[in-house]
């Protein structure tokens, strides 16, 4: 896994630049949250954080809610890895929120927002808060056997 990161954060730097040069804004943000995402998987989250920082940036000028969401739970699961916790859950209360007011709901993204948001509770110590949203998660882990554990 650790190789096929580091290879596609390379590709879509590779993406980044060539996107850049043709002046493509919405392609450079979307090279930029797939870095970021690679560098969650890397466990980079201040690297992650600066990338994310940058798509959040245009997806909110474009009003690309979806794109929106996805770099916020992104950016929150960055926060997480950098312990700052209370930033962390502030990003993904928001992504939270722009997934469950879209008007159709993508349970799968909302699996993985929750679960972000758990490791971030867990940390903060707001067991209550885990609990509940350890069952609404198991309730569409239950439904669709999803493979993020």
């Amino acid at each position: 896994e650790l190789d096929k990161d580091e290879d596609a954060i390379k590709q879509f730097r590779l993406g980044r630049d060539y996107f850049k040069k043709h002046k493509e804004v919405f392609r450079v943000a979307e090279a930029d949250f797939f870095i970021g995402r690679c560098l969650n998987h890397l466990e980079d989250g201040f690297e992650a954080e600066v990338y994310l920082r940058k798509a959040l940036i245009t997806f909110e000028l474009g009003e690309y809610v979806g794109r929106q969401s996805q770099a916020l739970s992104q950016l929150g699961r960055a926060l997480t890895f950098q312990q700052r916790y209370e930033e962390a859950l502030e990003e993904l209360n928001k992504a939270h929120l722009m997934i469950r007011s879209n008007g159709c709901v993508n349970f799968n993204w909302l699996f993985i927002v929750q679960k972000n948001m758990i490791r971030a509770l867990k940390e903060l110590g707001r067991d209550k808060e885990v609990i509940e949203l350890q069952r609404r998660n198991d309730v569409l882990d239950e439904t669709l056997e999803l493979e993020y554990k």
